[in-house]
């Protein structure tokens, strides 16, 4: 009988076709129109493209979609690599197309983690801020207020998910992960917050 044992994982460069597929992965649920609106938009600050460059800050600030978990980073330069591939913009589409790989394979791969550890995140990072400014407010009352950021460009708060009463977050600044926080294990990172474990 046949061995069907696999080997170690090859390693390639990456192709064009790959390029193409990760900025599909990110521009899954955006309009087709949005793309040929901001195209136009991102393309002249395609040579600088830097996120602490305020025009590019800018941009990168408004650029969120609901029920969409990609961060606006991975979004412009998915859309920088559309642009660049319908131009025949080499340089572009391989520099925007390395950032687009990196955010699917980030996506892709699962993390792991012991749940007895906890180490602080943004969303801690915020409720403790809050706490400092309103030591008394209940845990049903930061959730309300944070809610209420979630579609004004937050840069943790993404979205409220009114369906599953969760806060979808970015936890970390570099991740292009989102993850649900519900109203349970907000309660419970308010108790941290506090001292009450």
């Amino acid at each position: 009988m046949g061995s069907t044992i696999k080997g170690p994982r090859v390693k390639r460069l990456a192709r064009e076709a790959d390029i193409i597929e990760a900025a599909e992965w990110c521009l899954a649920t955006i309009p087709p129109n949005d793309v040929t609106i901001l195209a136009p938009i991102l393309r002249p600050l395609s040579n600088d493209f830097s996120e602490d460059r305020p025009e590019v800050a800018a941009i990168l600030k408004d650029l969120r979609y609901p029920r969409n978990r990609k961060s606006s980073w991975s979004l412009a330069c998915a859309i920088l690599v559309k642009d660049a591939w319908h131009r025949s913009d080499p340089a572009t589409f391989w520099a925007a197309g390395i950032e687009v790989l990196k955010a699917m394979q980030q996506g892709r791969r699962g993390t792991h983690h012991n749940r007895n550890t906890h180490i602080a995140d943004l969303l801690d990072d915020c409720i403790a801020e809050y706490l400092s400014d309103f030591p008394r407010a209940t845990p049903a009352e930061i959730f309300l207020g944070f809610s209420e950021l979630a579609g004004y460009s937050h840069e943790v708060i993404v979205e409220h998910d009114q369906d599953n009463e969760a806060l979808v977050c970015q936890l970390a600044q570099d991740s292009e992960k989102l993850t649900n926080v519900g109203r349970e294990e907000f309660s419970r990172r308010v108790r941290r917050a506090t001292g009450c474990t």
